[in-house]
C-alpha cells in the first residue's frame, strides 16, 4: 500500500470512530431523554392523583366538620331537653310529695273523725260483715195529700237519701280484713269491753 494513503486511511478511521462515539452518545442521550420524559409523565400523573386525593380529603374534612357542627347542635338540643325533663320531673316529684302529704293529712283527719264517732256511738255493728241479708226497715208513712211546692227541698231530701243509702252500702261492702279495719275493730272492741266492765261494776 502506498505510504501516502496511510494518513488518509488513519484519518478516515478516526472520523468513523468519532462518528460511532457521537452516534452512541446520541443514542444514550435519546434514551436518557425518553426515560426523563417517562419520569416526567409519571410524576405529572402522580401529582394529578395526589391533587385529586387532596381535594377529596378537603371535601371529606369539610363534610366531617359540618357533621360535627350538626352533632353539637343535636347534643345541645338533647341536653336542653334533658334539663327540661329533669325540671319537669322535679316539679312532678314536688307535686307528688305535696299530694301524699295532703292525702296523709286527710287520712289522719278522717281517722280522727272516725275515732270521735266511735267514742260517741256504737259503730261496731256497721263494721261487722253481716251473715244474712240486711233489709232496711221501711217505714210506711201515710199519704200526704198536701203537694210539696218547693222542688228544691224535695231534691235536697232525695240527694240526702241517696247519699245515706250509698254510705250504708259502702259500709256493708267494706272488707273485714286490712290494717286500718283491724286497728279500728280492736279499738272499738276495747271500748266495748271497757263499757261492759263499767256496767258490771
Amino acid at each position: 500500500m502506498d505510504d501516502s494513503l496511510k494518513p488518509t486511511i488513519e484519518k478516515i478511521k478516526l472520523q468513523e470512530h468519532d462518528n460511532e462515539v457521537r452516534l452512541k452518545e446520541k443514542r444514550d442521550l435519546n434514551s436518557a431523554m425518553l426515560s426523563l420524559n417517562r419520569a416526567i409523565r409519571d410524576t405529572a400523573l402522580t401529582i394529578e392523583n395526589l391533587t385529586k386525593e387532596h381535594q377529596a380529603l378537603i371535601t371529606a374534612t369539610d363534610k366531617l366538620e359540618h357533621e360535627v357542627i350538626l352533632e353539637k347542635i343535636r347534643q345541645d338540643a338533647l341536653a336542653a331537653q334533658v334539663n327540661d325533663c329533669r325540671s319537669e320531673l322535679e316539679e312532678l316529684q314536688k307535686t307528688a310529695v305535696e299530694g301524699l302529704s295532703s292525702v296523709w293529712e286527710r287520712r289522719s283527719h278522717f281517722f280522727e273523725a272516725v275515732q270521735q264517732i266511735s267514742d260517741k256511738c256504737d259503730v261496731w255493728a256497721l263494721l261487722i260483715r253481716p251473715t244474712c241479708e240486711i233489709k232496711p226497715n221501711v217505714m210506711h208513712l201515710p199519704k200526704m195529700e198536701q203537694i210539696v211546692k218547693d222542688d228544691s227541698k224535695l231534691k235536697d231530701a232525695i240527694e240526702r237519701k241517696d247519699k245515706a243509702i250509698a254510705m250504708r252500702n259502702f259500709l256493708l261492702a267494706e272488707p273485714d280484713v286490712g290494717e286500718e279495719f283491724v286497728r279500728t275493730r280492736n279499738a272499738l272492741q276495747y271500748s266495748l269491753e271497757i263499757m261492759a266492765s263499767d256496767q258490771a261494776v
